[in-house]
């Protein structure tokens, strides 16, 4: 049995280390005068983010996991990473990169967890003619989230009733808020008889960078939370979003920019399939049998190619553009399984099949802690990846051709 230290962005550290472990693990906890330190120093200089520090020199530990960030120390060391690594976003990261991302050729770097082969994908062009890719690829595996295994059931849909759809997110426009807005009203006006419950924090516009920095441009969509076949609910502790999905037919994420979508898998385990956007690691997760994808034009590399056009004056009809486009896909999807209940059905199956598959923390744990033991013998090691689907019809699969072939808590 190994103690292993698991250390970096705090909202990974569940779905991407072993629950339950044979190992001890030290989960470094949001001590708070340290926490605010960090959080202010990186607000600083946001670079620094990327950076796993400090780490506690008193307690006794084999091996770090550490997640959207590179350590420095002499023990051994894994990275679990949700897109980009060395992730130092902001002014000054690239050259901060290029310095940290050296450490990968260490042996102390035993191996590199991608949440999805998309985040491989980032890697890869985040470190394009650097001469120590061919050397680091080997480390690089995939393995996705997981989650506890929940009851769920098969979705069934009667013409005639309506169908309920669900949609969670804190960042709204982002995670495609708007675009299921307008869809919700543009299906009540053709007489679909449809329902969405909204689950959301509603951080819109300002600094969220797939935003408009004007919120008052958002004022129309927002006032469709107001409509008859929309219910908002605000936050909700997690038991409760996972009731609200349990109790409807589809999950909307037509996400602009989502490095993963947890939310989605979280639907699965209780049978629930998606609708989402063809980007980023969405066409990983959402497949002909666990839902269907809407297309958001985008790169080689899965990113919306409006994305970069953020920061140019015509930025907004850029983006209306995109929501009306989605908005008219998402109801011409949602007209298409009320025609054919048996799809729901299917996509249902698919999702719970999927989720035990891929997704299911025993399983995924098993891997996990096989990986920690042999870091802690010297191997480089390769964490087990989950089924990998290819990108759909409405994407072109750049990714996949482009890569190569309950813990105690410790206060630093």
């Amino acid at each position: 049995m190994a103690t292993v230290f698991l250390t970096g962005t705090r909202p990974m550290v569940r779905p991407n280390s072993p629950r339950p472990s044979r190992h001890a693990l030290i989960v470094e906890t949001n001590h708070r005068a340290r926490f605010v330190t960090r959080r202010a120093v990186e607000r600083a200089w946001p670079p620094l983010a990327g950076l796993s520090w400090p780490h506690p020199r008193s307690a006794r530990y084999d091996l770090i996991h550490c997640f959207n960030a590179i350590p420095i120390t002499e023990k051994p060391w894994v990275t679990t990473f949700e897109s980009v690594l060395p992730r130092t976003l902001g002014a000054g990261g690239a050259a901060v990169g290029d310095l940290l991302r050296d450490r990968l050729l260490g042996a102390g770097c035993r191996g590199l967890v991608a949440m999805s082969q998309y985040a491989r994908g980032k890697f890869i062009k985040r470190n394009e003619g650097w001469s120590g890719l061919p050397k680091v690829l080997p480390k690089v595996s995939v393995l996705y989230p997981h989650f506890d295994a929940r009851d769920g059931s098969v979705r069934q849909f009667a013409p005639g009733t309506t169908l309920r759809l669900v949609f969670v997110g804190n960042d709204f426009a982002r995670k495609g808020g708007i675009a299921a807005l307008r869809a919700v009203a543009r299906a009540s006006a053709a007489g679909l008889h449809v329902h969405l419950d909204i689950v959301s924090g509603m951080r819109i516009a300002g600094a969220v960078y797939t935003d408009h920095p004007d919120r008052a441009r958002y004022g129309p969509d927002l006032r469709l939370l107001t409509h008859p076949a929309v219910t908002m609910h605000g936050r909700l502790p997690n038991a409760r979003v996972l009731a609200l999905m349990a109790g409807a037919h589809l999950q909307l994420l037509p996400t602009m920019d989502d490095t993963f979508g947890y939310g989605v898998v979280e639907g699965f385990s209780v049978g629930t399939p998606a609708l989402a956007t063809n980007v980023c690691a969405m066409p990983e997760l959402v497949t002909p049998d666990t839902g269907v994808l809407v297309d958001l034009p985008h790169d080689r590399w899965g990113i919306w190619i409006g994305l970069p056009a953020r920061r140019e004056p015509g930025f907004w009809a850029t983006l209306d553009s995109a929501y009306d486009a989605l908005a008219d896909q998402i109801v011409e999807r949602l007209t298409a399984m009320m025609e054919t209940p048996r799809l729901l059905e299917h996509w249902s199956e698919g999702a719970l099949a999927r989720f035990a598959r891929v997704h299911e923390s025993v399983a995924v744990s098993a891997r996990l802690d096989a990986m920690y033991e042999a870091a802690v013998h010297g191997d480089v090691v390769l964490a087990e990846p989950g089924a990998v689907a290819p990108r759909s019809s409405v994407a072109p699969a750049a990714v996949a051709r482009d890569v190569p072939s309950r813990p105690r808590e410790y206060a630093r």
